[in-house]
């Protein structure tokens, strides 16, 4: 055990990531801590990734560097670090838009949507594709990068962002991270 009755464990693998995830709470120093939160995410992509089919359907975009409109993402894409912030994302009809002020990504290569304002900044890079959750239809696993832009926030997550339904919605849902089934 670490002091204030913290333990310290020694992450080896993905296994041992994947097991400790949801109670880690910080590292000897900051830098630290982001790497851990990016490896975090590389190690859930490649769960995801390993246990995913190939989708019957698709309702996405072929090429996602196309679907730069902001209106078409959720609004919980955004670096929502106050719980006010977070309150107006989970309103119904939210959008990144709506909630950026921003209308479009900027799109660049290796597969990477960029969308600042003049305080915070997000990154999306696409990391995979396939039926993650067994519904048939193709969903898209992304490394989310939220940042301050004249800061020290830094924060990365893994996003999935999926589209059902005969006729494709206008925009995507985002999975609820500690689940398989999209948020509605």
């Amino acid at each position: 055990m670490a002091g204030g009755g913290q333990e310290r464990r020694l992450l080896r693998s993905c296994r041992d990531y994947l097991a400790v995830k949801d109670r880690i709470a910080g590292s000897d120093s900051e830098a630290d801590f982001r790497v851990l939160r990016a490896k975090t995410v590389d190690c859930e992509v490649l769960a995801l990734a390993s246990a995913a089919t190939t989708a019957a359907r698709s309702a996405l975009p072929r090429d996602f560097l196309k679907a730069t409109e902001t209106r078409l993402y959720p609004a919980s894409l955004w670096t929502n670090v106050s719980d006010d912030e977070s309150a107006k994302a989970a309103r119904p009809g939210s959008t990144l838009q709506s909630i950026s002020a921003a209308r479009r990504f900027k799109a660049s290569r290796p597969d990477t949507l960029t969308l600042e304002n003049p305080a915070y900044g997000i990154r999306l890079v696409l990391l995979a594709r396939g039926d993650f959750n067994g519904d048939g239809w193709e969903d898209a696993a992304f490394r989310w990068t939220g940042y301050a832009r004249h800061g020290s926030y830094r924060d990365a997550r893994l996003v999935v962002l999926t589209r059902v339904g005969t006729r494709p919605a206008p925009g995507f849902i985002e999975w609820k991270s500690s689940s398989a089934d999209p948020q509605k």
